[in-house]
Protein backbone atom coordinates (compact mmCIF):
# COMPACT_ATOMS: atom_id res chain seq x y z
CA UNK A 1 0.00 0.00 0.00
CA UNK A 2 1.82 2.98 -0.97
CA UNK A 3 0.45 6.55 0.15
CA UNK A 4 1.86 9.22 -1.75
CA UNK A 5 0.55 13.05 -2.90
CA UNK A 6 -1.19 12.49 -6.02
CA UNK A 7 0.30 15.10 -8.60
CA UNK A 8 -0.23 16.61 -12.12
CA UNK A 9 3.30 16.84 -13.97
CA UNK A 10 4.22 19.05 -16.59
CA UNK A 11 7.97 18.96 -18.28
CA UNK A 12 8.68 21.21 -21.08
CA UNK A 13 8.77 21.86 -24.80
CA UNK A 14 5.29 22.14 -27.19
CA UNK A 15 3.75 18.70 -27.35
CA UNK A 16 0.93 16.79 -26.88
CA UNK A 17 0.23 15.63 -23.46
CA UNK A 18 1.83 11.98 -22.69
CA UNK A 19 -1.05 10.06 -21.33
CA UNK A 20 -1.07 9.52 -17.56
CA UNK A 21 -0.19 5.43 -16.63
CA UNK A 22 -1.77 2.85 -14.10
CA UNK A 23 -2.26 4.67 -10.89
CA UNK A 24 -1.53 1.73 -9.13
CA UNK A 25 1.00 0.42 -6.59
CA UNK A 26 2.76 -1.36 -8.98
CA UNK A 27 3.48 1.98 -11.26
CA UNK A 28 4.24 3.65 -8.07
CA UNK A 29 6.74 1.09 -6.66
CA UNK A 30 9.33 -0.88 -8.05
CA UNK A 31 10.41 -4.67 -6.30
CA UNK A 32 12.94 -6.64 -6.74
CA UNK A 33 13.37 -10.46 -6.27
CA UNK A 34 15.53 -13.50 -5.26
CA UNK A 35 13.84 -16.32 -6.09
CA UNK A 36 14.71 -19.81 -4.43
CA UNK A 37 16.82 -20.79 -7.83
CA UNK A 38 18.53 -17.97 -7.76
CA UNK A 39 16.49 -16.11 -10.60
CA UNK A 40 15.21 -12.91 -10.59
CA UNK A 41 11.79 -13.84 -10.50
CA UNK A 42 8.84 -12.41 -8.37
CA UNK A 43 6.13 -14.60 -9.59
CA UNK A 44 7.69 -18.07 -8.18
CA UNK A 45 9.35 -18.97 -4.42
CA UNK A 46 10.69 -15.91 -3.51
CA UNK A 47 13.35 -15.60 -0.33
CA UNK A 48 14.43 -12.36 -0.67
CA UNK A 49 12.19 -9.27 -1.64
CA UNK A 50 12.57 -5.73 -2.02
CA UNK A 51 10.47 -2.53 -2.69
CA UNK A 52 11.62 0.47 -3.25
CA UNK A 53 8.37 3.48 -3.19
CA UNK A 54 8.38 7.33 -2.48
CA UNK A 55 7.02 9.28 0.01
CA UNK A 56 6.51 12.86 -1.53
CA UNK A 57 7.07 15.40 1.30
CA UNK A 58 5.67 19.23 -0.29
CA UNK A 59 8.08 21.56 0.97
CA UNK A 60 11.02 19.12 1.17
CA UNK A 61 12.95 16.50 -0.37
CA UNK A 62 11.23 13.50 -1.49
CA UNK A 63 11.91 10.46 1.05
CA UNK A 64 12.07 7.15 -0.88
CA UNK A 65 10.87 3.83 1.05
CA UNK A 66 13.11 0.34 1.22
CA UNK A 67 11.03 -2.36 2.44
CA UNK A 68 13.00 -5.62 2.65
CA UNK A 69 11.77 -9.03 3.08
CA UNK A 70 13.91 -12.61 3.76
CA UNK A 71 11.29 -15.52 3.57
CA UNK A 72 11.62 -19.21 4.94
CA UNK A 73 13.87 -18.40 8.07
CA UNK A 74 13.21 -20.60 10.93
CA UNK A 75 13.06 -19.16 14.27
CA UNK A 76 16.77 -20.45 15.30
CA UNK A 77 18.44 -19.58 12.67
CA UNK A 78 21.17 -16.79 12.44
CA UNK A 79 21.11 -15.24 8.85
CA UNK A 80 21.01 -11.68 7.87
CA UNK A 81 19.59 -10.22 4.08
CA UNK A 82 20.41 -7.35 2.34
CA UNK A 83 20.30 -4.98 -0.51
CA UNK A 84 23.37 -3.09 -1.94
CA UNK A 85 23.54 -0.44 -4.50
CA UNK A 86 26.78 -0.98 -6.27
CA UNK A 87 27.66 2.91 -8.27
CA UNK A 88 28.66 1.69 -11.96
CA UNK A 89 31.40 4.49 -11.97
CA UNK A 90 33.60 4.03 -8.76
CA UNK A 91 32.63 0.44 -7.77
CA UNK A 92 35.19 -0.06 -5.33
CA UNK A 93 33.78 2.78 -3.29
CA UNK A 94 30.60 3.90 -4.43
CA UNK A 95 28.72 0.91 -2.46
CA UNK A 96 25.77 1.21 0.16
CA UNK A 97 24.30 -1.80 1.69
CA UNK A 98 21.08 -2.24 3.89
CA UNK A 99 21.63 -4.97 5.97
CA UNK A 100 18.62 -6.90 7.86
CA UNK A 101 19.53 -9.21 10.48
CA UNK A 102 17.85 -12.11 12.73
CA UNK A 103 19.95 -13.69 15.63
CA UNK A 104 19.44 -17.30 16.46
CA UNK A 105 17.53 -15.74 19.65
CA UNK A 106 15.45 -13.97 17.58
CA UNK A 107 16.21 -10.66 17.93
CA UNK A 108 16.86 -8.13 15.00
CA UNK A 109 18.64 -5.42 13.51
CA UNK A 110 18.43 -3.31 10.70
CA UNK A 111 21.64 -0.97 9.71
CA UNK A 112 23.43 0.61 6.34
CA UNK A 113 27.17 0.68 5.44
CA UNK A 114 28.63 2.92 3.73
CA UNK A 115 31.71 2.22 2.23
CA UNK A 116 32.48 5.59 0.69
CA UNK A 117 33.38 6.56 4.20
CA UNK A 118 33.64 3.10 5.57
CA UNK A 119 31.01 3.55 8.48
CA UNK A 120 27.94 1.47 9.57
CA UNK A 121 24.38 3.20 10.71
CA UNK A 122 22.51 1.24 13.10
CA UNK A 123 18.90 2.43 11.78
CA UNK A 124 15.65 1.39 10.34
CA UNK A 125 12.91 -0.77 11.57
CA UNK A 126 13.13 -4.43 11.86
CA UNK A 127 10.92 -7.42 12.83
CA UNK A 128 10.72 -11.12 12.61
CA UNK A 129 7.36 -13.27 12.47
CA UNK A 130 6.74 -16.86 11.37
CA UNK A 131 9.80 -17.21 9.32
CA UNK A 132 9.77 -14.08 7.62
CA UNK A 133 12.19 -11.79 8.86
CA UNK A 134 11.22 -7.73 7.52
CA UNK A 135 13.00 -4.18 7.75
CA UNK A 136 12.15 -0.98 6.68
CA UNK A 137 14.69 2.18 5.92
CA UNK A 138 13.27 5.38 4.82
CA UNK A 139 15.58 8.63 3.94
CA UNK A 140 15.49 11.64 2.02
CA UNK A 141 18.81 12.38 0.01
CA UNK A 142 20.46 13.76 2.58
CA UNK A 143 20.31 11.52 5.39
CA UNK A 144 23.19 9.76 6.25
CA UNK A 145 21.74 6.35 5.15
CA UNK A 146 20.96 7.54 1.67
CA UNK A 147 23.37 6.15 -1.04
CA UNK A 148 26.68 8.14 -0.99
CA UNK A 149 29.30 8.35 -3.35
CA UNK A 150 32.58 10.31 -3.38
CA UNK A 151 31.54 11.82 -0.16
CA UNK A 152 27.91 13.43 -1.84
CA UNK A 153 24.40 11.88 -1.68
CA UNK A 154 23.85 9.62 -4.76
CA UNK A 155 21.99 11.69 -7.75
CA UNK A 156 19.70 8.93 -8.12
CA UNK A 157 16.82 11.23 -9.99
CA UNK A 158 19.48 11.85 -12.71
CA UNK A 159 21.91 8.97 -12.55
CA UNK A 160 20.64 5.15 -13.26
CA UNK A 161 24.28 3.64 -13.53
CA UNK A 162 23.64 1.78 -10.07
CA UNK A 163 23.99 -1.94 -9.92
CA UNK A 164 21.50 -3.30 -7.50
CA UNK A 165 22.35 -6.59 -5.63
CA UNK A 166 19.81 -8.96 -3.07
CA UNK A 167 21.59 -10.75 -0.65
CA UNK A 168 20.27 -14.04 1.69
CA UNK A 169 23.23 -15.18 4.63
CA UNK A 170 26.30 -15.23 2.17
CA UNK A 171 25.24 -14.97 -1.12
CA UNK A 172 24.47 -12.19 -3.57
CA UNK A 173 23.06 -11.92 -6.99
CA UNK A 174 22.68 -9.21 -9.26
CA UNK A 175 18.91 -8.40 -9.42
CA UNK A 176 19.18 -5.31 -11.83
CA UNK A 177 21.98 -3.87 -13.72
CA UNK A 178 21.20 -0.26 -13.54
CA UNK A 179 18.71 1.80 -11.51
CA UNK A 180 16.66 2.73 -14.16
CA UNK A 181 13.57 1.31 -12.70
CA UNK A 182 13.85 2.93 -9.50
CA UNK A 183 10.52 5.39 -9.12
CA UNK A 184 12.41 8.31 -8.42
CA UNK A 185 15.12 7.69 -11.40
CA UNK A 186 13.79 10.56 -13.73
CA UNK A 187 11.11 11.60 -11.31
CA UNK A 188 9.10 8.75 -13.02
CA UNK A 189 6.59 8.07 -9.90
CA UNK A 190 4.71 11.40 -11.23
CA UNK A 191 3.75 9.56 -14.27
CA UNK A 192 1.63 7.13 -12.97
CA UNK A 193 -1.19 8.61 -11.79
CA UNK A 194 -1.54 12.14 -14.31
CA UNK A 195 -0.45 13.36 -17.57
CA UNK A 196 2.14 14.13 -18.10
CA UNK A 197 3.29 17.35 -20.75
CA UNK A 198 6.81 18.28 -22.72
CA UNK A 199 10.26 16.46 -22.86
CA UNK A 200 13.50 17.23 -22.34
CA UNK A 201 14.83 18.81 -18.64
CA UNK A 202 12.19 20.81 -17.43
CA UNK A 203 9.80 19.24 -14.58
CA UNK A 204 6.60 21.28 -13.24
CA UNK A 205 4.17 19.54 -10.87
CA UNK A 206 1.03 20.36 -8.81
CA UNK A 207 -1.18 18.98 -6.65
CA UNK A 208 -3.91 20.20 -5.13
CA UNK A 209 -4.39 19.43 -1.07
CA UNK A 210 -7.13 19.59 1.24
CA UNK A 211 -6.70 23.66 1.99
CA UNK A 212 -4.11 24.23 -1.21
CA UNK A 213 -2.10 23.66 -3.59
CA UNK A 214 1.71 22.36 -3.48
CA UNK A 215 3.82 22.93 -6.69
CA UNK A 216 7.12 21.83 -7.73
CA UNK A 217 9.84 22.83 -10.58
CA UNK A 218 12.45 20.68 -10.72
CA UNK A 219 15.52 20.92 -13.36
CA UNK A 220 17.34 18.16 -14.72
CA UNK A 221 20.50 20.06 -14.58
CA UNK A 222 23.53 20.73 -12.37
CA UNK A 223 23.41 24.27 -12.39
CA UNK A 224 20.24 25.62 -13.66
CA UNK A 225 19.27 28.88 -14.73
CA UNK A 226 16.26 30.56 -12.72
CA UNK A 227 13.03 29.58 -13.61
CA UNK A 228 9.57 31.03 -13.83
CA UNK A 229 6.21 29.44 -14.38
CA UNK A 230 3.57 31.96 -15.80
CA UNK A 231 -0.09 30.85 -15.20
CA UNK A 232 -2.43 33.37 -17.23
CA UNK A 233 -6.17 33.19 -17.41
CA UNK A 234 -8.86 33.84 -19.82
CA UNK A 235 -9.30 37.68 -18.10
CA UNK A 236 -5.57 38.32 -18.32
CA UNK A 237 -5.07 38.15 -15.11
CA UNK A 238 -0.98 36.47 -14.34
CA UNK A 239 0.80 34.11 -12.12
CA UNK A 240 4.66 34.65 -12.08
CA UNK A 241 6.41 32.08 -9.61
CA UNK A 242 10.39 33.00 -10.20
CA UNK A 243 12.86 29.99 -8.44
CA UNK A 244 16.60 31.49 -8.45
CA UNK A 245 18.38 28.63 -7.49
CA UNK A 246 21.36 30.85 -7.75
CA UNK A 247 20.36 32.79 -4.71
CA UNK A 248 17.90 30.01 -3.22
CA UNK A 249 15.19 32.67 -3.51
CA UNK A 250 11.31 32.48 -4.89
CA UNK A 251 9.57 35.49 -6.32
CA UNK A 252 5.36 35.34 -6.70
CA UNK A 253 3.52 38.06 -8.39
CA UNK A 254 0.13 38.88 -9.09
CA UNK A 255 -0.74 40.74 -12.32
CA UNK A 256 -4.00 42.07 -13.46
CA UNK A 257 -5.30 45.18 -15.94
CA UNK A 258 -4.42 47.44 -12.72
CA UNK A 259 -1.91 46.52 -10.59
CA UNK A 260 1.27 44.50 -10.30
CA UNK A 261 1.38 42.72 -6.66
CA UNK A 262 3.83 40.62 -5.08
CA UNK A 263 2.63 38.19 -3.22
CA UNK A 264 5.16 36.28 -1.45
CA UNK A 265 2.89 37.11 1.75
CA UNK A 266 0.78 34.53 0.58
CA UNK A 267 3.36 31.96 0.07
CA UNK A 268 2.67 29.28 2.54
CA UNK A 269 5.95 27.40 2.37
CA UNK A 270 8.41 27.21 -0.03
CA UNK A 271 11.56 25.39 -0.59
CA UNK A 272 14.76 25.27 -2.93
CA UNK A 273 17.99 23.04 -3.16
CA UNK A 274 19.95 22.10 -5.71
CA UNK A 275 17.30 21.59 -8.88
CA UNK A 276 14.19 21.42 -6.89
CA UNK A 277 12.06 24.52 -5.99
CA UNK A 278 8.93 23.81 -4.37
CA UNK A 279 5.87 26.01 -2.79
CA UNK A 280 2.56 25.57 -1.46
CA UNK A 281 -0.34 28.13 -1.85
CA UNK A 282 -3.97 28.56 0.06
CA UNK A 283 -6.61 28.30 -2.81
CA UNK A 284 -6.97 31.70 -3.59
CA UNK A 285 -4.74 33.68 -4.12
CA UNK A 286 -5.77 37.89 -4.54
CA UNK A 287 -4.49 41.52 -5.21
CA UNK A 288 -6.21 44.52 -3.99
CA UNK A 289 -8.69 44.34 -7.23
CA UNK A 290 -8.74 40.65 -8.05
CA UNK A 291 -9.21 36.84 -6.78
CA UNK A 292 -8.24 34.24 -8.34
CA UNK A 293 -9.62 31.09 -7.56
CA UNK A 294 -7.01 28.79 -8.59
CA UNK A 295 -8.60 25.40 -8.50
CA UNK A 296 -11.72 26.78 -10.29
CA UNK A 297 -10.04 28.85 -13.42
CA UNK A 298 -8.43 28.11 -16.64
CA UNK A 299 -4.92 28.91 -17.61
CA UNK A 300 -2.43 28.97 -20.50
CA UNK A 301 1.04 27.74 -19.00
CA UNK A 302 4.82 29.21 -19.63
CA UNK A 303 7.97 27.81 -18.43
CA UNK A 304 10.79 30.16 -18.78
CA UNK A 305 14.24 28.97 -18.51
CA UNK A 306 16.76 32.19 -18.32
CA UNK A 307 15.13 34.15 -20.30
CA UNK A 308 13.86 31.79 -22.68
CA UNK A 309 10.10 30.73 -23.06
CA UNK A 310 10.90 26.29 -23.20
CA UNK A 311 7.22 25.12 -22.89
CA UNK A 312 3.76 26.48 -23.34
CA UNK A 313 0.68 25.13 -23.14
CA UNK A 314 -2.81 26.05 -22.75
CA UNK A 315 -6.27 25.02 -21.64
CA UNK A 316 -4.03 24.09 -17.71
CA UNK A 317 -6.21 23.08 -14.91
CA UNK A 318 -4.66 23.45 -11.26
CA UNK A 319 -7.34 20.19 -10.79
CA UNK A 320 -5.70 16.78 -9.37
CA UNK A 321 -6.80 14.26 -12.64
CA UNK A 322 -6.75 11.27 -9.42
CA UNK A 323 -7.96 11.76 -6.29
CA UNK A 324 -5.61 13.00 -4.10
CA UNK A 325 -4.62 12.47 0.12
CA UNK A 326 -4.06 15.27 2.61
CA UNK A 327 -0.90 16.08 4.12
CA UNK A 328 -2.98 14.98 7.46
CA UNK A 329 -3.44 11.06 5.99
CA UNK A 330 0.40 11.30 5.02
CA UNK A 331 1.64 11.78 8.79
CA UNK A 332 -0.93 9.34 10.10
CA UNK A 333 1.06 6.67 7.49
CA UNK A 334 4.23 8.22 8.30
CA UNK A 335 3.25 7.10 11.76
CA UNK A 336 1.80 3.32 10.87
CA UNK A 337 5.24 2.62 9.08
CA UNK A 338 7.44 3.49 11.26
CA UNK A 339 5.78 2.03 14.22
CA UNK A 340 2.99 -0.68 13.04
CA UNK A 341 5.24 -2.21 10.36
CA UNK A 342 3.60 -5.69 11.63
CA UNK A 343 0.06 -4.21 9.79
CA UNK A 344 1.68 -2.48 7.31
CA UNK A 345 3.30 -5.84 5.73
CA UNK A 346 -0.15 -8.12 6.76
CA UNK A 347 -1.92 -5.18 4.25
CA UNK A 348 0.16 -5.17 1.40
CA UNK A 349 -0.22 -8.55 1.21
CA UNK A 350 3.98 -10.22 0.79
CA UNK A 351 3.68 -14.14 0.18
CA UNK A 352 6.33 -16.35 0.36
Amino acid sequence: MLIVFVITTLIVSVVQPREMSTCTDDCLSKTYCLSVDGKNDCSGKVKVRAKFSVIQQPGSYDRLRLLLLGYGIDSTSELSISLTLKALKAPTIGQTTYSCYKSSLGATKSDVFQKDSNSTTICGSSYYSDGTLSCIWIFSMYDSTWPMLKGEPAKLIDDKLYQISLGYDKVASIVAQDSSDLPIYQLQFLYCCNKVHGKDKYLFTFAEAENGINFLVHIFDSNPLATTISLKNRYGNQLLFSCLFATVTLNAKLIDEKNETKINDQIVSQYIADSSCSWSTLLHLYSSSVILKLPTDVYNLQIIFGNVVVYEENEVTLKNSCSSLSIKNFYITFIVLMFGQKLYFGLNGFDR
